[in-house]
């Protein structure tokens, strides 16, 4: 038998070279979901809701209207359906309304390191990406809220989706990834709508890799024609309004106004004129008409000295003060140093790599999630950080993981 005719031998394959890799990273991902949530339900017991007062106004009467099947009833609520619907199928089980709600957010809360790895993956590496999991699943904002009834980490989850298939169409824009991408940002409306500003910083960056890629050549970037990429940018927004339009018309039918972003579009464009009316407005007609059981005005009750208790006020701690560990440092750390990892490469031609560099792409990705999914939170900052943080920023990680630890093998 001659030597060409011998069959190929299993180990000699590449794909199956790595799957054995792959399959590690991907039990370390399962095993940090698994701490997550047993951190989260661990918890659950011992912190009482500084968001009561949110819960009882928005969600609770619109999760009641869709657990009895009065879809009609849910909907005049103003809450978009995704986050009630996910509280009233355990709702009906279990007929506990807030452990229904705190279960399904420690679950989801949980289930969000997945896309974060996989934003941290497809964007440095897969080391990268197990970094950033476990700093969302130890982060005390994030746990906090993963213990809430509160569309807070409902949003983070689908967001934190959009993201990933947002930066896969900023590493390889096509047609196929903007449906992806539109389609992803959308599902993530139907929770909150400040998604549009993901899509719009998106959307900006697509636009901007031709022009990018004119000005550096020596970054081998796959950068489409002009025309081609204002093409994808428009469909991918175009995929995002066609899922968001029912929530629109809906919150139309509801307030007479026509409003794309609560918070994000609304308070960048209009300084919050409409948002500050349509919310008092809807506070109001909430404190009269829907504050109606005895349930829960015991709830409302708590409120006031729910600060005097420890507990709640390690929780406010955790809500407050290590926000900035958790999100704003994430943000400006990320941002300033992502030009310089950068420059670092450009220089010496090799891909940063070591602890230091996981711990710095693992904070960035979770700086991107945290800037990028609550738009609202500060438009101007985002603004000015803008062509410097997210343009250099996503050419530099498109390089990084071109040339480096997207080699499995590495880990």
């Amino acid at each position: 038998m001659n030597e060409s005719e011998l069959p190929l031998l299993e180990t000699e394959s590449p794909e199956r070279a790595t799957r054995p890799t792959r399959d590690r990273t991907l039990r370390a991902v399962t095993g940090v979901a698994v701490l997550a949530f047993a951190i989260r339900v661990a918890i659950a017991p011992f912190v009482k809701e500084i968001h009561y007062l949110d819960a009882i106004l928005f969600d609770f009467e619109c999760i009641r209207a869709f657990a009895r099947g009065e879809f009609a009833d849910g909907y005049l609520h103003w809450v978009p359906p995704l986050f009630p619907v996910a509280v009233a199928l355990p709702y009906r089980w279990l007929g506990d309304l807030e452990w229904a709600g705190r279960l399904t957010s420690c679950a989801i809360g949980a289930a969000t390191v997945f896309p974060v790895y996989g934003l941290g993956r497809l964007a440095v590496g897969p080391r990268v990406g197990v970094v950033a999991a476990l700093l969302l699943a130890v982060a005390p904002y994030h746990v906090g809220y993963s213990v809430e009834i509160s569309s807070h980490v409902h949003y983070v989850f689908y967001a934190a989706f959009a993201l990933w298939a947002g930066f896969g169409l900023v590493r390889r824009p096509s047609w196929r990834s903007a449906v992806l991408f539109g389609a992803a940002a959308g599902v993530a409306y139907w929770v909150r709508q400040e998604i549009v500003g993901s899509v719009l910083v998106i959307a900006a960056i697509v636009v901007l890799l031709p022009v990018v890629a004119w000005r550096f050549p020596r970054v081998s970037l796959a950068a489409p024609s002009w025309p081609r990429a204002i093409g994808i940018a428009v469909l991918a927004g175009a995929v995002c309004f066609g899922y968001a339009f029912p929530i629109v018309w809906w919150t139309h039918e509801a307030t007479g106004r026509w409003v794309i972003s609560s918070k994000g579009g609304v308070s960048l464009f209009a300084r919050g004129r409409v948002l500050t009316e349509l919310t008092a407005d809807h506070h109001r007609v909430l404190w009269e008409t829907q504050i109606s059981t005895m349930e829960d005005q015991q709830r409302l009750s708590l409120i006031e000295p729910i600060l005097e208790d420890p507990v709640a006020v390690f929780r406010w701690w955790s809500g407050c003060a290590t926000k900035h560990v958790t999100e704003n440092l994430p943000r400006v750390f990320g941002y300033a140093l992502t030009p310089f990892i950068v420059l670092a490469w450009w220089v010496r031609r090799r891909v940063p790599r070591g602890a230091l560099f996981d711990l710095y792409g693992g904070m960035l990705v979770l700086g991107v999630i945290a800037q990028l999914s609550f738009f609202y939170d500060s438009p101007r900052l985002l603004l000015a950080f803008l062509p410097l943080g997210m343009v250099w920023g996503a050419v530099g990680l498109i390089e990084v993981g071109r040339l480096g630890p997207f080699d499995e093998r590495s880990m």
